[in-house]
């Protein structure tokens, strides 16, 4: 009987910790879903801000001062690695742009001199055949 009692607290405390996990699930998937909109051109409100910075204070044992300028600093670390992602995307279809161009151009190039190889040749055997 001793050990169905000591099974049975273990259970509550192992439903305990599950319920803990998927509450620490929600509130991370909530916390993400605020970064992420910081990114937007709107930014982060106010009281999302407070709200992110409670969070961290409470997890971290920080000071509040402290908490807000640790979300501060993220968001301005995602804002800068966004852009810098946007920059790279940017130059990359720059090149590819121009690189795709000039392909076409050498391409129309070679077609139009081909163009008119071809007719010479064919002009040529037309007038030797006609003979």
């Amino acid at each position: 009987m001793a050990a169905s009692g000591g099974g049975a607290p273990g259970g509550t405390a192992s439903g305990a910790t599950a319920a803990n996990g998927a509450t620490d699930q929600a509130q991370r998937q909530e916390m993400n879903r605020i970064l992420l909109k910081a990114l937007g051109p709107d930014g982060m409100s106010p009281d999302d801000r407070t709200y992110l910075a409670q969070i961290v204070s409470a997890r971290s044992g920080m000071s509040q001062d402290e908490a807000q300028k640790r979300v501060d600093d993220v968001v301005n670390r995602a804002k800068a690695e966004a852009t810098q992602a946007a920059d790279t995307a940017r130059k990359a279809a720059e090149y590819f742009a121009f690189w795709t161009f000039m392909s076409l151009l050498f391409g129309a190039v070679c077609a139009t001199l081909g163009g008119m190889l071809g007719g010479e040749l064919r002009d040529e055997f037309t007038t030797q055949r006609a003979r």
